[in-house]
């Protein structure tokens, strides 16, 4: 995950926050594990 601090004309800033490509490779690697433990359960 990599953080930022938005850019807010209105109110206080905000922080955000952004998932990287290697995130969302491991997101996937972890669902396909899930649903493997899932169907075997």
């Amino acid at each position: 995950m990599v953080s930022y601090w938005g850019d807010e004309t209105r109110g206080g800033r905000r922080k955000y926050y952004r998932i990287t490509d290697k995130g969302r490779e491991v997101y996937e690697q972890n669902k396909k594990a899930w649903l493997f433990a899932k169907d075997i359960l």
